[in-house]
């Protein structure tokens, strides 16, 4: 999901992690090229409570500003990737009440890494995030948002 459809370059974040972000520099590290959909495109055609769960890699600010039909989603939840101020002034102008919760990342969620394939990919970052998780205790920022009747 992006702020307008089109094909863009999806560059793998790092080595280290599995995620990876959309780049508009088309000369940007190698990649592939995805097709992007908006946030519109799957808002027009939902019927009934439309529920949006965002964690995109710090795109949620473009995409949901890019929004013409963000009114029709009845609730939202967004990982803020640091960008909470500006998340939480969008769902306010918008008509959405918020809550901004943090969590803690749980040292025991290495457990279900053990159980991805290959096993050596999982056991490897399983280790990883049971060790960051105990020694840095990071957390995620997530804001929980319900359309104001």
């Amino acid at each position: 999901m992006w702020s307008h459809r089109g094909k863009h370059k999806f560059t793998r974040t790092a080595d280290w992690s599995e995620g990876g972000h959309i780049s508009e520099i088309r000369y940007a590290q190698e990649g592939a090229y995805v097709e992007t959909i908006t946030l519109d495109d799957v808002l027009i055609f939902s019927r009934g409570r439309t529920i949006v769960k965002m964690d995109i890699e710090g795109a949620e600010v473009p995409v949901l500003l890019s929004s013409k039909h963000l009114y029709r989603a009845s609730e939202l939840a967004i990982e803020t990737h640091g960008r909470k101020a500006l998340l939480a002034k969008i769902l306010r102008v918008h008509g959405y009440e918020y809550r901004i919760t943090v969590y803690k990342l749980n040292p025991q969620l290495f457990r279900e890494w053990l159980k991805v394939k290959p096993k050596i990919y999982g056991f490897t970052v399983a280790v990883y995030r049971f060790l960051a998780s105990s020694i840095f205790c990071p957390t995620i920022t997530m804001i929980k948002a319900v359309k104001r009747s």
